[in-house]
């Protein structure tokens, strides 16, 4: 009986077992599948981040712009104003976390842009853009009511 002799009872690694590496053999040794391709984070940041910024002072410059002229006509308070100015007041400022989640996602996003090591600026970008849309978006409340109020005491 000779050495080399099959087994019947034991298996016998086939071809495409020897093929496989074990856990042993380094890294580099073994066979690597092609990585599917990447694509960039950072054109969907950018328009998510835009989105959120124009979303954010589209109410905030209606409310800005509409309340001094509501409560100057009904009284001191939100309340004083007619119930649908209230309610769209309400819509209005609702939808603001509506935008405030789509900063969050974009802010998500250059972060995940700049960990895989896409280029740094645009995700940097869009990092202070999203940080900063809340501040617009007061600003421009802020700035338009102030504007339309100091043009309604003038008309008085």
């Amino acid at each position: 009986m000779s050495t080399t002799a099959k087994h019947p009872n034991v298996s016998q690694p086939t071809a495409a077992a020897a093929a496989q590496p074990t856990a042993s053999e380094p890294a580099a040794a073994r066979p690597t599948a092609a990585a599917p391709a990447r694509r960039p984070l950072t054109r969907p940041a950018w328009i998510l981040a835009l989105v959120g910024l124009l979303g954010t002072l589209a109410p905030t410059l209606y409310i800005g712009i509409t309340i001094a002229p509501q409560e100057a006509a009904a009284g001191r308070t939100l309340l004083d104003t007619p119930d649908a100015y209230q309610l769209s007041v309400l819509i209005a400022a609702g939808s603001l976390l509506l935008w405030g989640l789509a900063s969050l996602v974009a802010l998500g996003l250059a972060i995940a842009a700049l960990v895989r090591g896409e280029r740094r600026r645009g995700p940097i970008g869009i990092i202070l853009l999203t940080v900063c849309t809340p501040a617009l978006g007061f600003a421009a409340f802020l700035i338009s009511m102030l504007i339309t109020a100091a043009q309604l005491s003038a008309s008085l």
